[in-house]
């Protein structure tokens, strides 16, 4: 046996006889009621996948640096405060998966598992960000989003390898000169920290791919944005924007735009011209016509503009024929 799936039940505690199973290489156990974890486990030498997303585990066995083969451990979704600093002998662990737990720092033990791609702390209750976790020259993958972290930490531009970012739904209002030293970065979430504006050194991220600036207070579409060209996917909602500047249309490559939840009357004439544009939302906005622009682009396949109170529909809208689902209803809940 090399994979065992115990999921979903109401175990209270592994069996003894798991640590005998060397053979087994995938053990998950979500969702269940564990509150502890058996000093023996950390002996099933073959095991490389470990799943415990919720349970009510508040504590982890000191041994549990004997893994020898870990790769991915996952402990999101129970009561955890802190994580045994044996931990860090797990020279084979990859990944880490510890969101939603109690965390208010992060583990010292991390910053030493230099073998670490990915690790994942979001909402739990962390403040600060040492600058230890820059020693991780692996990190690519670095999820903080939905904490309590008051300033944007520092060190970060220095994790060459970072290319995911998910860091929003904190405590701060701005964002550092240096974030445009992330030259790597491919996928950035800074929604919901009440920002006004982006810093100039933002265009200097010219290989972000998905970009979520959602539910900030950027009142001014940031111009840093139109010089971003390999952007696909930019989630803008719930901010402030009036307008759009026609630069946008210079995205050329960009295939999601959420625009949903801000104060828009018009869209660029050369919106059409956004040629792989494929989902667009525009709902909950200040639209009193269909924009003529919005059924010039052929390339649509998705299309919200509900809660617009359009009052007419052109007759242009036939040229949309590759759009499968066109939403302009009116939500009278």
């Amino acid at each position: 046996m090399k994979t065992l799936y115990l999921d979903g039940n109401l175990l209270t505690e592994l069996p003894e006889f798991l640590s005998r199973c060397h053979s087994i290489r995938r053990l998950s156990v979500r969702n269940n009621k564990l509150t502890k974890i058996p000093d023996e486990l950390p002996l099933m030498e073959g095991l490389e996948i470990l799943n415990l997303h919720g349970n009510e585990l508040m504590a982890l066995p000191e041994n549990m640096g004997e893994f020898m083969n870990l790769v991915i451990l996952i402990l999101s979704q129970n009561k955890l405060r802190g994580l045994p600093s044996s931990m860090e002998a797990i020279s084979t662990l990859e990944v880490l998966g510890l969101e939603k737990n109690a965390f208010k720092f992060v583990p010292t033990c991390i910053h030493k598992i230099q073998g670490l791609r990915m690790i994942s702390l979001s909402f739990n209750e962390i403040e600060e960000v040492a600058d230890d976790i820059g020693q991780l020259k692996y990190l690519d993958r670095l999820w903080l989003e939905g904490n309590k972290i008051d300033n944007f930490p520092e060190v970060l531009p220095l994790a060459a390898e970072l290319d995911d970012l998910r860091i929003g739904s904190n405590g701060f209002v701005g964002l550092p000169d240096s974030i445009g030293q992330l030259y790597g970065m491919r996928d950035l979430s800074i929604n919901k920290l009440a920002l006004h504006k982006l810093p100039e050194t933002f265009e200097w991220l010219y290989n972000l791919r998905t970009l979520n600036i959602s539910n900030n207070n950027l009142s001014v579409f940031p111009e840093e944005i139109l010089k971003l060209t390999c952007i696909r996917e930019l989630q803008c909602s719930g901010n402030g924007l009036k307008w759009i500047p026609y630069k946008i249309c210079d995205l050329t490559n960009l295939q999601v735009l959420n625009l949903r939840e801000n104060s828009l009357r018009e869209l660029p004439a050369r919106f059409s011209t956004l040629s792989n544009l494929l989902i667009v939302d525009l709902s909950h906005n200040q639209f009193r016509d269909l924009p003529l622009s919005l059924c010039e682009t052929v390339s649509l396949q998705y299309i919200d503009i509900s809660d617009c109170h359009i009052s007419s529909i052109p007759s242009d809208i036939g040229k949309l024929r590759n759009v499968q689902v066109f939403r302009v209803y009116k939500d009278m809940c």
